[in-house]
């Protein structure tokens, strides 16, 4: 409370608009280190919340990404070529999925099948989900490489 200009009008008013703004400011010096200290506690109870939150959240996409780790680790001693190109497919979309990276799945494009995409800062990626025993050699990739340009 500031104004006191109702007190003006009484008997002795200016005694006692001084006497109420004194004890307003007492009140405040009072009343302010309780405030403080109770936004300082709302704080850190916001902080805690977030970070809890944080926690939670991660806790869950350390056991997604354990989760994709798995399905990938079985891949490896799948013995059919199609259904562990399928399933690569799947476990490329979930690990994107989970970074809210807006995966769309396989589609054809122009008679060629596109294994998904998924868009970033303004531009639409297209992924290719591949599965080679041996490692990539610098043919192939060239070959890729052209085969991506042409598009």
């Amino acid at each position: 409370m500031t104004d006191f200009s109702h007190l003006k009008r009484l008997d002795d008013g200016p005694a006692k608009v001084e006497k109420a703004r004194n004890a307003v400011n007492q009140l405040k010096q009072l009343v302010e280190p309780h405030q403080d200290i109770k936004r300082e506690q709302d704080e850190i109870k916001k902080r805690q919340e977030e970070a809890a939150k944080k926690l939670r959240k991660n806790k869950a996409v350390r056991q997604k990404l354990e989760s994709i780790k798995d399905k990938y680790m079985a891949l490896i001693s799948s013995i059919d070529p199609q259904g562990r190109k399928f399933e690569l497919e799947r476990i490329m979309y979930e690990l994107f999925d989970l970074f809210d990276l807006d995966p769309k799945a396989s589609f054809k494009n122009l008679g060629e099948q596109l294994d998904g995409a998924f868009p970033l800062d303004g531009t639409e990626y297209l992924f290719e989900a591949k599965w080679h025993k041996e490692l990539f050699n610098k043919a192939s990739l060239a070959a890729f490489t052209d085969k991506v340009e042409q598009n």
